[in-house]
Order: C-alpha cells, then structure tokens, then sequence
C-alpha cells in the first residue's frame, strides 16, 4: 500500500459508481475531492451525503483548478470515472465525436491536470467492451487483443492509448480497470428495467437461456478500484475484474425475484421472432449482446492484488432492491 494514501480525486463521483466509490474511500479512512458534472448537482449531491462521509468530501468542478488548490495538490491518487457512457438509443449525430470529446479528452484533461497537480497515480475506469460482445472459450484475459464494436468501446480504447502514452511521457504511473456490467444500489438502464418488469409480474423475455455473462456489484468495483489507486503492486497492470461467477440471464431474473420477494419467470423468444426483431438495428443490437457469452477471467487482478471480491451477488441485490424502493423507481 502507499504510505499515507488519505486523499483521492474521483471525477464522475456524483455517478452511480462514483458514489459508492467515494463511500468505500471514506469508510477506509479517506479523504476525497469529489469533481461532479455541475455545481448545482454536486451542491445537492453532497448535501445528501450521510452526515459521517460529507465532512470527509469536498467537491470540485473543473480539473484545471487543481494545479492551483493546495488538497488537489497533496493527493496521492486520481480515479477517473468521468466519461459519456455507452447508450443503447444513440441520439448523437456522430457518436464517435461525441464519446471522443468526452471519453478521450476528458481523459487527456485530466491526466494532464494530475500531473501538473503532483498527484502520484492515475486509475482509468474503462470497459471490458474494449474487447469485444462476444468472449473466446475460456473468457476474456488481459491479453487478448481488442474488438471494440461500437463508439463508445472505441472511445475507451483511445483513452486507454492516451493514458499510456502520457505516462510514458511523465513521471505519472498508471492502472487501467476494465469492469463488464455493473449492477447495484443505485442503478439504472437495462437492470433498472429488469426490476420494473419483475416488480409488475411481466414475464423478462430472453434471447438465449443458458448464455453466461460476467458482472460486478459496484461495491466490488468501488473496492478494487481502491485497492488499485493505494496498492503498488497494481503500477503499470490493465486488470479485468467482475464478480467472478458469470450468471445466464435467468438465473439473474430469479434471483432478483428472490431480492423483491415476487415470483420472477423468464419468456424465451422464439428465433423466427428474433429474425424480425432483428431488422431494426437498435433491437438487434440489444439481441446480440443479450445473446452472446461474456465471461471474464479476473485471475490476475486476484493473483497480483490478493483481491476477493467481498460482496456476494444475493447481497448486493437484495441492497440494490431496497434502494431502488425507497427511492420509487421500483413498485413495492
């Protein structure tokens, strides 16, 4: 571990994931500098906070500031979480411009304001979509070359490449993570989805019922992600990380089920259906990945770090569920 790594600058902190990595910082004995989309979001933000972390987070907006303000320059670690996030119903005209401005020079901002900062080490949140929809027999490993697919694992391939690339040219080192889906209190899109179906007692249609996929509880990632930005065994290494048990689809179904206590069943859809589906473009998209394996092999993240992922996958359902229902996204 580094000595006396107390203070760590999180952009996106005010995101789904950035929010329970900065509890995960506090409750460590951290110090955070949140940096939030917009003063008035990360105002509320932090004013929402529980009372034992909101006096260990300040918060900050522009990254250019941090040259200039003595916490930014006394930090040990910047976790980079700020991105444009991938979309299923793109709306941009160009979507590569966009995730480009956002994922690519975002992250060249702000690797460059950490090192005119002094901080000591840089942690890239980036994607396992950098390699591909569909994982080889055997699972994704760090090692194998990437296939991004669509603008967004694009633009995290770029960034990845950007990072690289300045820390060759500074003395700046650097981890990449490389998360698969994310799933926990606080979540949103297709899980989100997932329990408004189950929550009515609506059948979850599936392309494919025995397809495995990887996930990770964003209490696990927030978990390695720390113990990337502190460990210095993680310097210079490019992890996958996920739960490390892949689930099929309706196995997630039912034990989401299980977490809302409803009775949650599965609806296959007939191939000749999909076929039809498959015309619109946006909904064969969503067959595809829905219907191709994506398993992970986090063995060297496990093996360098001596990481275990500390929370089960029944465990953090049954979290996400009861914070989904006190904030009303899910019909109790």
């Amino acid at each position: 571990m580094i000595p006396g790594a107390h203070r760590v600058v999180i952009t996106g902190a005010t995101g789904f994931v950035g929010t329970a990595l900065v509890r995960a910082c506090v409750i460590a004995g951290h110090h955070v500098l949140a940096v939030g989309s917009s003063g008035e979001r990360s105002a509320s933000w932090h004013a929402n906070l529980d009372d034992n972390l909101r006096d260990a987070v300040r918060t900050r907006l522009r990254t250019d500031d941090w040259p200039r303000d003595p916490w930014a320059r006394s930090a040990e670690a910047l976790i980079h979480l700020a991105a444009r996030v991938h979309v299923m119903d793109e709306t941009a005209a160009d979507p590569d411009a966009a995730f480009h401005v956002a994922n690519v020079d975002g992250t060249r901002e702000a690797f460059t304001s950490a090192v005119r900062a002094g901080i000591c080490r840089v942690v890239y949140v980036s994607s396992v979509k950098v390699q591909g929809e569909r994982s080889p027999e055997g699972g994704f490993t760090e090692a194998l070359s990437l296939h991004p697919s669509d603008a967004y694992a694009r633009s995290k391939v770029h960034a990845e490449q950007v990072v690289r690339s300045l820390s060759a040219e500074q003395p700046l080192p650097f981890v990449i993570v490389r998360p698969p889906l994310v799933y926990g209190p606080g979540v949103g899109g297709n899980v989100a989805t997932l329990m408004s179906w189950i929550a009515r007692g609506r059948p979850v249609p599936v392309g494919a019922r025995d397809v495995r996929r990887s996930m990770i509880g964003v209490r696990n990632l927030a978990d390695v992600l720390l113990r990337s930005a502190t460990d210095a065994r993680a310097e210079g290494r490019t992890f996958l990380v996920s739960d490390g048990y892949p689930v099929t689809v309706p196995e997630l179904v039912r034990a989401m089920g299980d977490a809302m206590d409803r009775r949650a069943t599965t609806m296959l859809i007939p191939a000749f259906v999909q076929t039809l589906l498959a015309r619109v473009p946006s909904v064969r998209t969503r067959l595809e990945r829905l219907s191709a394996p994506l398993i992970i092999d986090d063995s060297l993240v496990r093996r360098t770090l001596d990481w275990t992922p500390p929370y089960r996958l029944d465990d953090e359902l049954r979290v996400m569920v009861r914070a989904q229902r006190r904030s009303s996204r899910v019909e109790s």
